[in-house]
């Protein structure tokens, strides 16, 4: 009696197992044709939108990602220039315009690279900020940043830095500037424009000046600009050379 109690004991747990085994090949079956069904709409959707440019991407496997079904499309010359077409609650949309047409997410691995290059050029910090989103740069130069080689000697950024001053004269503010504009120079740091957090050390003064070019600096007229700039005077030489100044 006990071994037959036994026995359909284990038979129980036998048959308990064999329906879970088979649940769970039932689930993974239809999960696996549901994803087959979704990944077919993202690739007609693909096909659909980016058949001119099937050339240039690099298309992944089908992700998923708590409820969410996507395909990432890369540049085949930079990778890191990418968009997302993805499904979720029955519709797919996609960040073709905002990742890969403005290039958003790529700019800011571009402008960390730039500052990258000018820190082991300069050992100096800088911020970088660049100028355009990518669909606004001319295709020469969109080509180039896509290829990513030396973009520091590209004049497609602004450099944003705080200089600081002990002594608050015309004289030390030029001499500032001009060593700072030398030393960017001399590694070929082609940058658009300059962007100034002066700070005086002796006192809690602070002015802000942007739009200050590398052409602007080496002009006969620089002495007069930098005059201009510390007693905040918006006068016609700063407004001719589009120069923005706000104390803070």
């Amino acid at each position: 009696m006990k071994k037959l109690y036994k026995l359909t004991k284990q038979m129980y747990v036998f048959y308990i197992i064999i329906l879970i085994l088979l649940f769970i090949v039932i689930i993974s079956n239809k999960k696996l044709i549901i994803s087959s069904k979704i990944e077919e709409k993202i690739n007609t959707y693909i096909n659909k939108n980016y058949k001119d440019l099937k050339k240039e991407l690099k298309i992944s496997k089908l992700k998923i990602n708590n409820k969410t079904y996507y395909k990432q499309l890369s540049n085949k010359s930079n990778k890191n220039l990418f968009f997302i077409v993805k499904y979720k609650n029955k519709k797919i949309t996609s960040t073709y315009n905002n990742n890969y047409i403005k290039g958003n997410n790529f700019i800011k691995i571009i402008e960390k690279n730039i500052k990258k290059d000018i820190f082991n050029l300069t050992k100096e910090e800088f911020n970088i900020k660049l100028t355009n989103t990518l669909d606004n740069y001319p295709k020469t130069i969109k080509d180039k940043i896509i290829k990513n080689n030396k973009l520091y000697k590209l004049k497609i950024y602004n450099i944003n830095h705080n200089l600081y001053i002990s002594n608050w004269t015309k004289e030390e503010l030029i001499k500032k500037i001009k060593d700072l504009n030398k030393i960017l120079k001399d590694n070929k740091i082609n940058y658009a424009n300059l962007n100034l957090k002066i700070k005086n050390t002796n006192k809690s003064y602070i002015i802000n000046v942007s739009n200050i070019t590398s052409k602007i600096i080496e002009n006969n007229n620089f002495s007069i600009i930098i005059n201009d700039i510390m007693n905040l005077n918006n006068s016609k030489i700063i407004k001719e050379n589009n120069i923005k100044i706000k104390e803070e």
